[in-house]
Order: structure tokens, then sequence, then C-alpha cells
């Protein structure tokens, strides 16, 4: 199993970020309470907090924090890869796959992004206008076919997995202790977890007390599960409006690490995510549904022991089509 990233791992990435264009840093918004009075309004446990400030990653370029692990991922790339003598292959369900293919696009390198067949079309017609292939099929069978494509001579870029991509996604917890060094609590979504295994392993590194939650839809919990039962938990047919959040299992090597350095995953549904989005598109956030999951977390109550504490929200991205936007604003039903 991988191990947590160290400070040199942090700062390695961080100069690596630093002199990529691919990336940017993102601001971090403060003193923000009373810009969501209303949407709190039923939260006694968020008011009671010293603060409550937003770190907005969805304004990373190609509106998602997977581009900071892309880069740190590719940095690397052996040179039959950057030569065009051999192509990529990935899974994901649109925001790892569109990093990936700007990425592949700004190299020149050959690529292919296999999609769960829940997918929005928005992202599947982002990554081909990269000149990428893209596939679709149902969640439970991208492992097989992500490995036949590897048979076939491709080699794989895992989507969240992959220790490469930790100290990337590490340095949007170095650059919140940065700007707020004394953050008590931080909340991130959890998808297969690098994400979360990255900002975690930061703050850990940064304050040993900072508590750390991962949030997760009701509907792909695999990482919940994976608390529970001990071990990375698989979860085939995962499915939440926050296709971002629902892969078919939690990364083996993200778990390890979470398992060490975030204090509990957190669930929210699909209607919660729905509201969430909705009072961040009326304050002028444009965030997806996965993007919006930390905050919807802290809108209904489900984050413990906030009183006096400093407390970062971490929007993750904001890829989300016009249609999509509507049905998500718009929808009342539940869908789990």
């Amino acid at each position: 199993m991988a191990t947590k990233p160290t400070r040199k791992d942090l700062q390695d990435a961080k100069t690596i970020l630093d002199h990529s264009p691919l990336t940017v840093r993102t601001p971090v918004i403060s003193n923000c309470l009373p810009m969501f009075k209303e949407s709190f309004q039923d939260n006694a446990e968020i008011h009671n907090a010293a603060s409550l400030s937003i770190k907005m990653e969805h304004m990373q370029h190609y509106g998602s924090f997977k581009i900071r692990g892309v880069v740190t991922q590719f940095h690397s790339l052996p040179a039959d890869i950057l030569s065009g003598e051999k192509s990529l292959v990935t899974m994901s369900a649109g925001n790892y796959g569109r990093s990936f293919s700007e990425a592949c696009s700004k190299l020149g390198l050959k690529g292919k992004v296999i999609l769960p067949a829940h997918a929005p079309k928005s992202r599947v017609d982002l990554i081909k206008s990269k000149g990428l292939m893209a596939e679709m099929a149902p969640g439970a069978d991208l492992p097989a076919i992500v490995q036949k494509h590897v048979d076939e001579g491709y080699i794989f870029m895992h989507p969240f997995d992959d220790p490469k991509l930790f100290g990337g996604y590490g340095v949007c917890g170095v650059e919140i202790f940065e700007d707020l060094p004394c953050t008590d609590v931080i909340i991130a979504c959890c998808g297969g977890g690098g994400f979360l295994a990255g900002v975690s392993s930061a703050a850990k590194l940064h304050n040993p007390h900072c508590r750390v939650y991962g949030v997760e839809p009701v509907t792909a919990n695999s990482m919940y599960r994976s608390f529970e039962a001990g071990e990375a938990a698989q979860l085939p047919n995962a499915k939440s409006i926050a296709s971002g959040l629902s892969p078919p299992y939690a990364g083996k090597n993200c778990y390890s690490i979470c398992k060490e350095t975030v204090e509990s995953i957190l669930l929210v549904t699909d209607d919660e995510l729905r509201y969430a989005v909705r009072a961040l598109y009326d304050r002028g956030l444009v965030v997806e549904a996965a993007g919006s999951a930390a905050f919807a977390a802290v809108m209904f109550n489900k984050v413990p022991d906030l009183e006096d504490k400093k407390v970062v929200v971490v929007l993750t991205g904001r890829n989300v089509g016009i249609d999509e936007l509507r049905s998500i604003y718009l929808g009342t039903g539940h869908t789990e």
C-alpha cells in the first residue's frame, strides 16, 4: 500500500504545479457564514463555528481539482509515451477525463477515456473535443474494459488510486494552511479517495489535530463501506447525480491513507446535493453536484462538533452543462 505524501513530496509537487501553465492557485473566501445565513438557518452547529471559509477549487483550470493530480502524474511519463509510441487509457466519469484529455492535448499524446454510461453527455463532448477517444459502458464493466486495452498495449493511468496523484492533490491542502494557518476542520468530497487522501495527508502534516471529513453520496459510498469493512470496498453499481463521486470501488492506496488521516466519511443524499447546488448558484457560484458535496454536508448538519472551530469547505468542480444544471436546480424527486 502507498505511504502518505511526505513534506518533501508535497514541496516537490508544489514546485511542479507552480511551474505548470495547466494549474492555478485557487483562492480561499473567508467569513462566509453571513453569505449563507438563510441556507444554514436550521443548522445551529455551523452558526456556533468560529468561522466558515470556502476553498474555491472549482475555479481551478479545466473546472476541477483533477488537473493538479494529472500534472504531477504526467510529470514522469516514460519516453515511449511522450514519443507517441504508446497510447494512454483511463476511466472517468468526467473531471479526471477532462483534465487527462487536456494534458494529453497539450503534450500531443494519444489517449482514450472509458466513461460510465450515466456520465453526462457534456463530459463526453469535452473529451472528444480534445482529440481523444471516448467510450461509454456500464460502470461495473469499466475495469474489465480498461484491462482489455492494457492487454492491447495501452498504458493505464489510474484516475484516483495512483500515489503520483496524491502529492498534487495535497498541494490544495498546503494552500489552505498557507492562507488559513489555524484551520481546525476541513471538509472535502470523496469519490475513489485520491483527493481526500492528498488533502488529509497535507492537513495532518500542518496540524495533527485538524479534523478532515470526506463526503460521499448515500448511493455511491464505497469509502464509507471501506471504513466499515476495514478494507477497500467494491461498489460496481454506484450511481448518483454526483457522477464524479460514483466510481465502482474505493482505491486501495486511497483507503490505506484515508483510514489514518480522515476522521470519518459523511453521507449526503442526492436531494441534499441538489439543494446545495441551488444554494451555491443563488449566490453566483456555479458548482456541479460532486463539487458541492462538502457544502451539502455542512448545509444539512452532517459535521459534528463545530463550536468555536475554524472550518474550511472545499468546492471541487464546476463542470456542469446548462441542461444538467437546470435539471439539478429544478429537480425535487428522490433518487435513492
